[in-house]
């Protein structure tokens, strides 16, 4: 699994979240912008940096998508 920074720093890029997870960058960004993630940082040009507790956040939210959960219940379970 990718991880940001070997000193707990958050570094992993969206894309590549992306690659590791299968869910399409896309579609993280829409996560972001429903308020269901938040990147751990910015870096100093503006791009979402995540730390290594995305891949579970992710997870959850495919599982509970699977489950047809709407996202109004997303953002309260969440």
């Amino acid at each position: 699994m990718p991880t940001g920074d070997p000193h707990g720093a958050p570094g992993l890029k969206i894309g590549q979240v992306a690659s590791y997870s299968g869910v399409p960058v896309k579609t993280i960004r829409f996560y972001c912008d429903q308020g269901l993630i938040r990147p751990a940082t910015r870096s100093d040009g503006g791009y979402r940096l995540f730390d290594d507790s995305i891949y579970a956040e992710l997870s959850l939210i495919r599982t509970l998508r699977a489950m047809d959960v709407p996202l109004s219940e997303l953002r309260r379970i969440l």
